[in-house]
């Protein structure tokens, strides 16, 4: 199946499955797709494409939570 490596927050991360989307390494992580954006390579990707965005070889992911306050 390959490996995938990617960059997240700023951390090497290898991921064992060479196809990867963006709901995929959400699950991985145990994170809930509620309050949070993901950018990859700078661009913010939107929810709705969450299933269909795969990860390459190499892409930059940042994951923000959302904080409420005042």
């Amino acid at each position: 199946m390959g490996r995938i490596n990617i960059v997240l927050n700023g951390r090497e991360f290898v991921f064992e499955s060479g196809v990867l989307n963006i709901i995929e390494l959400l699950n991985k992580l145990g994170i809930k797709p509620e309050g949070i954006a993901v950018c990859v390579n700078e661009e913010i990707v939107k929810k709705k494409d969450y299933f269909d965005y795969f990860l390459e070889e190499g892409d930059k992911v940042d994951i923000i939570t959302m904080v409420g306050g005042g």
